[in-house]
């Protein structure tokens, strides 16, 4: 299909050890090496250009990621709507991006929102309203990007026309695919809301979550894995407000220690994870930071003895998919560098990414580190 969306990995690639087959699940040394001198960031997308104008794609996420002041799960919901929109306009329409223009727009949003592309099972899949609005946006700043470099002469729609599919599509439908009264034929939203009070809400998370039965037996039909774990996320979600990417970056250190000082908390997400690269701390009650901490004392610790003693950290430290560290404090740790040195690190610096790497050198089946 050609125009395949991958991520720059430099960490990786220079702890990668290439197996005696050749395989290897990252990204190789050779071409970290060739992105490293075009100045291409970390954790860039990037594509697998065919031609010239494909090519200028990764120059555009090279520059979106770097002066775009976004959050990584933007710029990469951004890179996928470019691409998608490239691979319409090579197979579709027989041209590049830089050639497209309104016409292409407005058949690009009748395939996307209409008339559907076939899935897996042979159903034609759409995309909501909300999904539609992200990728004009991501087109919006491909093209003004290509006219600020010389690449075009003007964009093929106006910036305040960028988003004439769109202005269409709400006055018909309204705002995200809902349907305003009196029309017929909208797509459904697959984004709808339920409020739940809390008596609902606990069955939500008794019956669906952890997978209990009447009784609080565990379902005969269930097979969910970590459900005590999800269950206290899912606790600490609803009480405190957090964002999903916030609380699944937060560190066993960064946790609040329980004390005496009254039945409030406080949780603190630095800058590197949250949205908009500013830091903020959440009220959360002490009965729910009491919860997380029954859980790294026995179900995680006991997941973690079981991963050690598969060698399972060991495994991940040769694919080049794990930092490993010491010396961990509730302000930092030491983090070992590929040239084997030890370096000082504080959590605040540490994006979610590097975050997920983290492997603690005693978790390791050999003595580790200088």
């Amino acid at each position: 299909m050609g125009l395949d969306l991958d991520f720059i990995d430099y960490d990786a690639a220079a702890r990668c050890v290439v197996t005696s087959d050749d395989t290897q699940d990252v990204l190789v040394p050779r071409a970290a090496e060739r992105f490293a001198r075009l100045g291409i960031p970390d954790r860039t997308p990037c594509v697998d250009a065919a031609t010239a104008d494909e090519d200028l794609l990764n120059r555009f996420f090279a520059d979106l990621w770097v002066l775009g002041g976004l959050a990584e799960n933007t710029v990469r919901a951004y890179a996928r709507d470019v691409v998608v929109w490239a691979r319409f306009l090579r197979q579709a329409r027989g041209r590049s991006w830089l050639e497209a223009d309104r016409a292409d727009l407005l058949a690009f949003h009748k395939l996307r929102r209409h008339t559907g592309v076939a899935n897996g099972a042979g159903a034609q899949r759409t995309v909501s309203g909300r999904s539609w609005d992200r990728a004009v946006c991501a087109l919006t700043k491909l093209y003004d990007w290509a006219e600020g470099h010389e690449l075009i002469e003007r964009a093929p729609f106006l910036a305040s026309g960028a988003n004439v599919a769109a202005i269409e599509e709400h006055a018909r439908w309204g705002r995200r695919g809902r349907r305003r009264s009196g029309r017929e034929g909208a797509p459904p939203s697959r984004h709808a809301m339920v409020v739940l009070d809390e008596e609902q809400y606990r069955l939500w998370r008794d019956v669906g979550v952890r997978g209990l039965a009447p009784g609080d037996e565990p379902g005969p039909a269930w097979q969910g894995r970590n459900s005590e774990r999800n269950a206290r996320f899912c606790d600490t979600l609803v009480t405190t407000g957090a964002r999903v990417s916030e609380l699944a970056a937060l560190l066993v250190p960064e946790l609040p220690v329980l004390d005496d000082r009254g039945p409030l908390m406080e949780l603190g997400f630095a800058a590197s994870v949250t949205k908009g690269g500013r830091g903020r701390r959440v009220p959360v009650a002490a009965a729910v930071v009491e919860r997380l901490w029954e859980y790294v004392r026995w179900d995680r610790a006991g997941r973690v003895r079981r991963a050690r003693e598969r060698g399972d950290y060991d495994r991940v430290l040769q694919r080049g998919q794990a930092l490993v560290c010491r010396g961990l404090t509730a302000t930092g740790c030491q983090l070992q560098e590929p040239d084997g040195t030890w370096g000082r690190r504080r959590w605040s610096d540490l994006d979610a990414r590097e975050r997920q790497l983290l492997v603690g050198s005693t978790l390791l089946g050999r003595p580790w580190g200088r």
